[in-house]
């Protein structure tokens, strides 16, 4: 009964290692979704991908 414990424990425990090793690797498309990027460069490179009816839209 002991080991079916340690088993669940193990599994428990596995996941949540796993999990946190996953979330660390982020993979973005853009450069504006890099949260590690400075806010300039995040905003630089949204605003070059905008139309001109998008900047100038209001």
């Amino acid at each position: 009964m002991n080991i079916k414990y340690y088993n669940i424990a193990f599994v428990v425990i596995l996941t949540c290692v796993l999990n946190s090793c996953n979330s660390n690797k982020k993979e973005v498309a853009f450069q504006f979704q890099d949260e590690s990027l400075i806010t300039e460069a995040r905003v630089n490179d949204l605003v070059s991908r905008l139309t001109l009816k998008e900047k100038y839209l209001n």
